[in-house]
């Protein structure tokens, strides 16, 4: 039987998190480019569709904002043990708030103008539409504030809704990740995890973001409720905080993706039933809402334990080839400096990409070409133009470096891949 494991205070480089994250986020330019020819709405639209890319959409989304939350709860965790409560607020800050505000700016409204031109009735020039992007009225309802000008109704967050919501979950959640530092909450943690010691008692974790979706009322157009978001946050940092919760995700991981493929499977079965009845399942207690989002919210939390599972065998792997090379005696190898590379890389990668996939899919959708020819074109440019926007824009001043978020540039670091610690 599994201990409930200690306290987890040392602060400490998660390989695990990098690699998974950084994946997640490379990822989003398939899933992305998936979404221009699935069967719902999006910037640009290729006339003929996919049922396989449509099936590619409805899988990761299962589970991919819920494991970027998940693991920002862990980075959260390593986080406050080094930074004060008011220090870290500052620091979500600038890695969160000034590159959403930057890429509300600059990104999101080239996206939204290549929107409208797939309207051939549409000729205002970009700078006729910009100032009329920005046409917005206040909204009294936490934790949105601003809507857009019901006349002109073009302003959106677009991809960077995950930067403001997770500044603003973070603040929400604070007091917690406090209390949970603390000896009593330590010691609550530790009851949890051996409440899960049972094999397979950690997916029973899945019944707070299945509450939250079945009976708090704010479904959002992404088909998930924010709140639940907000439970992933915060499991990631119950889980970065005691050695346990990794081992039992470890020895479930299996058990979590037999249980992620089922539960994904009976949700493809009852989005086919609710798009045949024009129903949107997101809202409403219709049996198949009801389902929709039992299944959802079980998956999520299935796949989430199964991927993070895979992470903890990955680190345990790294761990024990790091120790057998004795990497600390000499020069880190190759495929450390990739995985620093690309740990810096996710957030500005993140901001910009999506904006990449529209305006490159916008002229490649017109191509008489296949489907699957179309797709990875634009994902291979998609990819090709992010990496040179990063790499010539993003990472090479100082200034570029804070509006996206990442860390000043070090004298030392100029020449060659930047890497933080």
């Amino acid at each position: 039987m599994l201990a409930a494991g200690p306290a987890k205070n040392k602060v400490e480089r998660r390989s695990d998190v990098d690699v998974l994250r950084a994946a997640v986020v490379l990822g989003l330019i398939f899933f992305h480019t998936a979404k221009i020819f699935d069967l719902l709405p999006y910037y640009v639209k290729n006339e003929q569709t996919s049922i396989l890319l449509m099936a590619l959409v409805g899988f990761v989304s299962q589970w991919g904002m819920p494991l970027l939350f998940f693991m920002a709860g862990i980075a959260t965790w390593h986080s406050l043990g080094v930074r004060t409560p008011t220090q870290f607020v500052r620091e979500r800050f600038r890695r969160l708030v000034v590159p959403f505000i930057f890429g509300m700016c600059v990104i999101v409204p080239p996206m939204r103008y290549y929107n409208l031109l797939t309207n051939p009735d549409y000729h205002d020039s970009f700078r006729q539409f910009y100032p009329k992007f920005f046409s917005v009225v206040l909204k009294l309802s936490f934790p949105r504030f601003i809507q857009p000008d019901p006349a002109v109704g073009i302003f959106e967050t677009a991809h960077l809704w995950f930067l403001y919501y997770l500044f603003v979950f973070s603040l929400m959640a604070l007091p917690l990740f406090v209390c949970v530092r603390s000896d009593a909450g330590q010691r609550l943690v530790a009851r949890l995890a051996g409440l899960c010691r049972r094999r397979g008692a950690i997916l029973l974790l899945a019944i707070p973001v299945v509450s939250i979706e079945l009976f708090v009322g704010l479904g959002e157009s992404v088909g998930w409720n924010r709140y639940s978001f907000l439970s992933f946050l915060i499991f990631g940092y119950l889980f970065a905080s005691n050695a346990g919760f990794e081992e039992l995700a470890k020895r479930d991981s299996t058990i979590g993706l037999i249980a992620g493929t089922i539960t994904v499977a009976a949700f493809f079965w009852v989005s086919v039933l609710a798009w045949q009845a024009g129903t949107d399942p997101s809202h409403g207690y219709a049996l198949e809402s009801v389902l929709w989002r039992l299944f959802k919210g079980c998956s999520s939390w299935f796949w989430v334990i199964a991927i993070g599972g895979l992470g903890q065998r990955y680190k345990q792997h790294r761990a024990s080839r790091e120790q057998r090379a004795d990497l600390r005696a000499g020069e880190p190898g190759p495929a450390h400096k990739v995985l620093q590379y690309a740990n810096e890389a996710v957030m500005p990668f993140y901001v910009i990409h999506q904006a990449v996939i529209v305006i490159i899919g916008f002229y490649v959708v017109k191509w008489d070409a296949g489907v699957m020819a179309k797709y990875w074109i634009i994902s291979l440019a998609s990819l090709a133009g992010s990496l040179l926007l990063y790499e010539t824009l993003a990472r090479r001043t100082s200034v570029t470096r804070f509006l996206f978020g990442m860390k000043p540039i070090a004298p030392r670091e100029a020449s060659g891949p930047v890497g933080h610690r």
